[in-house]
């Protein structure tokens, strides 16, 4: 054991003494005495007590500098001392940084700039440009670095001066941010007029183009760069180019904006044209943006909603003119059976009454279906699935099929999804559509119904298809063969695909008419699918 006190030798000076003590033991091993042996350790504790002296006045410096200063171990990086102004700065308490290293200060987006060497390994100051350090809050500050190697309780260090330069470098990269974010916008506005799907050009008041997008070169046939400077009526003799032309030299007159609706003979196509004065554009002088829409499409669906309202008030008057006939039609059969009652001895009678019977029936088939045809649309519709109405229908027409000799297939295996379906006129589509098959199909025949799930247009769609095995649909049949009254079987009366196509519109859907890839006709009902979170299956 070792033991260091302070005393006082003869002369009154203060001395320090230690004495190493050591068992003196006998040949059993057994402790019989001390033995101790005592020396002067003054000098060594006085330079001792004068380094201590030395780092409290070096700690002393340490702690009360301005600047963040902290000390951490080449080897570990753990932090091994810091002082209150990087506390201060960082805003962790001097335990947390003792337990962290320098990786847990700098932001993730950069390399740990304190992990940087000196080329030459020399022990001389290291100073580093501004890095990113991240404080606990999660804000991030800006330090330039100055570290020196130190050697700290044994361990080889770097002592690191941080110098807070965050308003500087935030100044900087917002100069910086702020001239890419206008190199961002004019390339995001390229991209943007170029992304414009019809035509948009930047012309002046005499017609000379300046600047055009990218579907406006498609149109004019011709790359931008040779487009730019020319006159717009110089681009083709047809339109839009030459209704714009006009409109640029009467945008004057018309308070600085002019529109316009062409067609293309050529094409058949429809322009909106639109020409918009641009009042304040530096000094290049007066220029007007000119947008040229192709609205075909639109001037179709408008054409296409005119003849709709057309035919519903055609519907309501043939309804209107079923309903006056139903009555003498209903008194015509009452005498027709009050004959055959009063004359059934009479046999040379029955060809006269049975054509009249045949007759009367097919106008009673003709009157119910211009009914069902003219019928306004109520919208009851209620949640079901659609493959029970299918069931159902096919129940409906076997009696029918039997009579043909066709059989009659339910092909559908899986639920399919149950929609918003008004069920009585969503079952006279099926109906019509399975009885139509049945028609044109051979004896032996047989008459299927499927269902599947299809993409298109970014909407999901259910398709239920009847297939029938007769001849088909021939290609110049195809556009008229959901017109009223057009059928081409004997008999018929040409109203139920008409009827099947209206209830199909009410219901958001539409009927298509196809053919089998092998044989027969393929007539697919096609119902919009609403979002999966809101279907329920069947």
């Amino acid at each position: 054991d070792n033991l260091q006190f302070r005393t006082a030798d003869a002369n009154g000076r203060q001395r320090w003494l230690e004495i190493v003590t050591s068992p003196t033991k006998d040949r059993q091993g057994d402790t019989i005495g001390l033995r101790g042996v005592a020396r002067d350790i003054t000098v060594l504790k006085q330079i001792e007590l004068a380094l201590r002296d030395s780092d409290e006045r070096y700690w002393r410096l340490f702690e009360s500098t301005p600047q963040p200063m902290f000390v951490y171990d080449e080897e570990t990086l753990t932090f091994l001392a810091v002082n209150k102004a990087a506390i201060r700065t960082y805003g962790y308490d001097r335990e947390e940084f003792l337990s962290m290293t320098v990786e847990d200060i700098r932001s993730t987006e950069e390399t740990p700039a304190l992990m940087i060497k000196t080329p030459t390994d020399i022990d001389e100051p290291l100073i580093s440009s501004p890095w990113r350090h991240r404080r606990k809050d999660n804000s991030i500050i800006y330090v330039e670095m100055t570290s020196h190697p130190v050697a700290f309780k044994g361990s080889t260090a770097r002592l690191v001066i941080a110098n807070d330069v965050s308003e500087r470098k935030l100044l900087d990269e917002k100069q910086l941010s702020l001239h890419a974010s206008l190199q961002q916008s004019a390339m995001e506005w390229r991209q943007t007029f170029n992304a414009i799907d019809f035509p948009v050009l930047i012309v002046d008041l005499e017609g000379h183009i300046k600047r055009l997008n990218q579907a406006a070169e498609e149109i004019a046939g011709l790359d931008a760069e040779l487009v730019a400077g020319c006159d717009i009526a110089d681009l083709e003799n047809s339109q839009p180019w030459k209704k714009a032309s006009e409109l640029i030299k009467s945008i004057r007159d018309n308070d600085g904006s002019s529109a316009a609706e062409v067609k293309d003979e050529t094409n058949g196509k429809t322009w909106a044209i639109t020409l918009y004065l641009i009042q304040e554009f530096g000094s290049v002088g007066e220029r007007a943006i000119l947008i040229a829409q192709d609205i075909t499409k639109r001037t179709e669906l408008e054409a296409s909603l005119r003849q709709g309202e057309m035919m519903s008030l055609l519907g309501s008057l043939v309804a209107g003119v079923a309903h006056e006939v139903r009555n003498p039609l209903f008194g015509i059969s009452s005498i027709l059976d009050a004959f055959e009652t009063r004359f059934s001895d009479r046999t040379e009678y029955l060809r006269y009454t049975d054509v009249l019977r045949d007759e009367v029936g097919r106008l009673t088939v003709l009157m119910e279906e211009l009914l069902e045809y003219g019928k306004p649309f109520k919208g009851d519709f209620y949640k079901l699935s659609v493959d029970e109405v299918i069931t159902k229908s096919l129940r409906s027409c076997l009696p029918a099929a039997e009579v043909a000799q066709v059989s009659l297939v339910n092909k559908i295996k899986d639920p399919v999804p149950k929609l918003m379906v008004d069920r009585r006129r969503l079952s006279k589509v099926f109906v019509n559509l399975i009885e139509n098959a049945i028609q044109h199909s051979p004896s032996g025949a047989t008459v299927s119904v499927e269902a599947c799930e299809v993409h298109e247009s970014q909407q999901r769609w259910i398709d239920c298809s009847v297939k029938d095995c007769g001849p088909g649909i021939l290609d110049e049949d195809k556009p008229k063969i959901f017109e009223p009254f057009f059928s081409k079987r004997r008999g018929g009366t040409g109203l139920g695909l008409a009827i099947a196509e209206r209830i199909m519109g009410e219901h958001g859907g539409k009927l298509i008419a196809g053919n089998n890839p092998v044989a027969g006709a393929c007539m697919t009902a096609r119902f919009p699918l609403p979002p999966e979170e809101e279907i329920v299956d069947g």
